[in-house]
């Protein structure tokens, strides 16, 4: 994550750097994080830590066409069509809210994620809230949040998936919505993306 970065807390703001060591020691102790490599992000999966529930993500919706790539501020992303300027944004559930929120800078200050291909993303156990469009060159940053559920106790992923450009979650009906994209499947969201190649990178 780059210097650029704002974390954005309920309790005021905090030093990027040490964000970014406070989250880095919480992925080692979840088993997120190997040694840096691109097949250590691929696939991740945290067993000492309350991890988001199945069902979590609820009544999920399609933003208005043209409308900015943004979900609400208590909702995470769950699909995306570039062309038509829409997302699918799901509700928490279980009480779940958004503990800290921060915007991840573009290349070549931005976390990566997943592998073949990386791809811009959020940190660990972040999920994207908003792709912000940077103009012509389409670079991104994005908003990313955690969350935590009602008695303020930290949540973490279950584990994590690269979802390509092709089916079934990318090529079929989208939960029931319209228009159809490229999607997460179910109980999944967004933590990263790779625009030109359609390809998401997706956690539970």
């Amino acid at each position: 994550m780059g210097n650029q970065a704002r974390i954005d807390m309920r309790v005021g703001t905090m030093n990027t750097n040490a964000i970014v060591l406070a989250l880095g020691a919480t992925a080692l102790l979840s088993g997120c994080i190997g040694d840096g490599s691109a097949n250590d992000v691929s696939e991740s999966t945290a067993t000492e830590n309350l991890v988001v529930a199945q069902n979590a993500f609820v009544a999920l919706h399609v933003t208005p066409a043209g409308a900015l790539l943004r979900c609400a501020s208590n909702e995470v992303m769950i699909g995306i069509h570039l062309s038509q300027g829409r997302v699918i944004c799901a509700a928490l559930n279980f009480g779940y809210k958004v503990q800290i929120r921060y915007t991840d800078p573009p290349a070549p200050n931005g976390t990566r994620v997943g592998s073949n291909p990386v791809m811009h993303g959020c940190a660990p156990n972040f999920f994207i809230q908003a792709v912000n469009l940077m103009g012509p060159g389409q670079d991104e940053s994005l908003d990313c949040v955690s969350l935590e559920t009602a008695d303020n106790v930290a949540l973490t992923y279950s584990s994590t998936y690269q979802d390509g450009n092709s089916p079934p979650t990318a090529s079929v009906a989208t939960y029931g919505l319209s228009p159809n994209m490229h999607v997460c499947k179910p109980n999944n969201a967004m933590v990263g993306i790779h625009q030109s190649q359609n390809n998401l990178f997706c956690a539970d």
